[in-house]
């Protein structure tokens, strides 16, 4: 299980997206489970922060396998070719979400 903390956004807007994930979630199994959405307690404050509870892909976010830039735009403008054919469109992809598991 994984935990999408979003700053600045409302419940509304959490739930919009975790309909997205579900829905893209039904063309591929490179998108996440979505479990709901929650409120967060931050630690320490007297605040919350709204969460998207989620399916957990990968143990290594790409960016940590310290590939050759090129090779990190490439597996990006993959993955977004490979959403795009399926109608999803993903507007914040990047090194820092995209789990790799096994290598893959």
């Amino acid at each position: 299980l994984g935990i999408k903390i979003l700053r600045y956004t409302d419940i509304d807007m959490a739930v919009k997206e975790a309909n997205y994930l579900r829905i893209a979630n039904t063309k591929t199994d490179k998108v996440p489970k979505c479990y709901g959405v929650k409120l967060i307690k931050v630690k320490n404050q007297d605040f919350y922060r709204v969460g998207i509870l989620m399916e957990h892909l990968g143990n290594v976010r790409l960016y940590e396998l310290r590939l050759p830039a090129e090779k990190q735009c490439l597996i990006i403008k993959q993955h977004e070719d490979y959403f795009r054919k399926l109608g999803i469109i993903h507007k914040d992809i990047h090194t820092g979400n995209i789990m790799v598991k096994d290598n893959k």
